[in-house]
């Protein structure tokens, strides 16, 4: 799994980084079909914006595209909540695709020792038959 974190309009402190790497190794534990996980975070600067840190992440699964976002006042929790998210949809995918899964029949051959008794005398003479014993 390659783990891409990016900052708009911040920078990414070391700290934030152990911090995501930490929360996001987490999803491998409901797929190992993960690729690659994008992770955005940005900080809007309009003071009217109260939730102004935003954290958005894309994760590359194969045969899935999930993303989760979610902004609130501390970049921290807006990681945790990303993650939970992201959980979430993971969990659905991977329910999915054990559904697809086709079932396959299987069918049981007869050993010798498990073969069934013949009920009448006709059906001892076509085994006697089938065998070359006649």
């Amino acid at each position: 799994m390659k783990l891409l974190i990016k900052g708009i309009k911040m920078e990414v402190t070391q700290a934030l980084k152990d911090y995501i790497e930490k929360k996001f190794v987490k999803l491998e534990k409901y797929t190992t079909n993960i690729l690659q996980i994008d992770v955005e975070c940005s900080i809007a600067k309009n003071p009217r914006i109260q939730n102004n840190c935003v954290v958005q992440a894309t994760v590359y699964a194969k045969g899935a595209v999930i993303r989760g976002e979610h902004d609130s006042e501390d970049m921290y929790a807006s990681v945790d909540a990303v993650v939970e998210k992201l959980e979430k949809q993971l969990k659905r995918y991977k329910l999915k695709k054990i559904e697809k899964i086709p079932k396959i029949k299987t069918s049981i051959a007869m050993t010798p020792e498990e073969k069934v008794e013949p009920e009448t005398p006709y059906d001892e003479f076509l085994d006697n038959e089938i065998e070359g014993k006649g």
